[in-house]
């Protein structure tokens, strides 16, 4: 087996790690790329190096795995023969990443903080993988939620349930009173600015991509939680979506 991994994720030396350990795999080779792979569509990320040279050693024992690949990139590898698993495309990996990521913010977030859950109101902007896994997670620690979410489905089906839930048009909107929360979690990538106070009274955490806060004073950015937070577990997500891959490709005779 050799296993090359590129950039610094902790994460990625922890899939590495775990693949190493499984004798099932001995035979099998890989590369592992970030996560995102690239950001620019030619380099890896966090590194120098270009896309085409991490298939320098690929063959028909490997297995390519990334997030985002472009698609001449993987069509790159598919003609040497390997084999490339887009952790963007399994849809289990991502539910697993949105937990980790959930529970990962959560730890920061009360690891500063002198009351049990049950003891806070939190507001959840977006109920998407990680929102809905931050309202299960904050329910079950008897915490208080309101949910904010532009599907008016979605929030009838909340209110439904007992949860508390206000519908907030995708563009535009009123101004949300937030000053009955303790913490304000941000999950979708959305333009907040003209929704919030600049100096809110609630803390701000933001997990979703861009800048949503623009102008809004006091906001803790959490990016990438499973690789900042939990590196373990987000490499334990990857190694067990690799296993699967794998599984269901030897049943499929691929």
């Amino acid at each position: 087996m050799t296993i090359e991994t590129y950039g610094n994720e902790r994460r990625l030396r922890s899939a590495a790690m775990l693949l190493r350990g499984d004798n099932s795999l001995s035979e099998k080779n890989f590369i592992l790329l970030p996560i995102p792979t690239t950001k620019d569509g030619q380099y890896i990320k966090g590194t120098s190096l270009r896309l085409d040279e991490a298939l320098s050693t690929a063959d028909e024992s490997t297995l390519v795995v990334g997030y985002s690949l472009p698609d001449c990139f993987a069509d790159e590898a598919k003609g040497l023969g390997a084999k490339v698993l887009d952790l963007s495309g399994d849809e289990k990996f991502l539910s697993e990443n949105a937990h980790i990521t959930a529970i990962g913010a959560l730890i920061d977030i009360f690891s500063g903080e002198t009351r049990a859950p049950r003891d806070t109101k939190i507001g959840i902007m977006g109920y998407g993988r990680i929102g809905k896994e931050l309202v299960r997670l904050l329910l079950f620690a008897e915490g208080e939620v309101r949910v904010y979410t532009s599907s008016p489905s979605t929030c009838f089906s909340l209110c439904e349930f007992g949860i508390d839930a206000l519908c907030v048009p995708r563009f535009g909107g009123e101004m949300l009173d937030t000053s009955d929360l303790d913490y304000f979690i941000n999950t979708a990538p959305r333009d907040l600015s003209a929704l919030l106070p600049k100096r809110p009274t609630s803390k701000l955490v933001e997990l979703a991509s861009g800048d949503n806060f623009c102008g809004i004073e006091g906001v803790k950015r959490l990016p990438s939680v499973p690789e900042n937070i939990l590196p373990e577990s987000g490499g334990r997500a990857i190694f067990s979506a690799i296993k699967r891959y794998i599984r269901q490709s030897e049943e499929r005779g691929g």
